[in-house]
């Protein structure tokens, strides 16, 4: 649970400090499409070596919680936004700033519900002196299947501004 933690400080205060230096848009989807990336790479690493400990007989020393099963696609999703608004940029085809840099906040936000999807769920269904509803967890399952639905349409907002911002600029020239 605390490495999920500091992974989503990490997330959140990186691009937070870029965007208040005045960096350029892409950067923000870059950084945190890079950092997804590393992410991924460490879950990867990380259920490798608990799988080779398991194998051999022994306890493995790590963290099943972390489970950011979100982070390859978060990855992919920063990376191809990164290189859209790269271009937009280059050829001065970016026309609303904006939002597309609230957009970037809205995804990053769906994105960092998701990865804690289960990690949240877990942590709900231990052991307590209280029994947790159903109704309460089916809830909770929606929050973040909505924060879901959410993160797909700012991605899909962000292409499609995008696309339209390069063939609007392409048509005036």
């Amino acid at each position: 649970m605390t490495q999920y933690v500091i992974s989503l400080a990490v997330l959140i205060l990186v691009p937070l400090a870029l965007q208040i230096r005045r960096v350029p848009i892409w950067a923000l989807f870059l950084v945190a499409g890079l950092i997804f990336f590393a992410l991924a790479v460490l879950d990867t690493v990380e259920t490798n070596t608990a799988l080779t400990a398991l194998d051999a007989g022994r306890v493995p020393n790590v963290d099943f919680m972390r489970n950011v099963h979100s982070a390859p696609w978060g990855a992919a999703a920063m990376l191809m936004i990164a290189c859209l608004v790269w271009a937009q940029e280059r050829y001065g085809a970016l026309s609303r700033p904006r939002l597309t840099r609230a957009l970037f906040w809205v995804l990053l936000a769906a994105l960092l519900v998701e990865s804690g999807r289960r990690i949240f769920l877990v942590w709900l269904l231990q052991p307590r002196d209280g029994i947790v509803s159903m109704a309460f967890i089916q809830a909770i399952s929606a929050v973040f299947t909505g924060a879901r639905g959410i993160g797909m349409l700012a991605f899909a907002g962000l292409v499609v501004l995008g696309l339209w911002s390069l063939v609007r600029a392409r048509s005036r020239s």
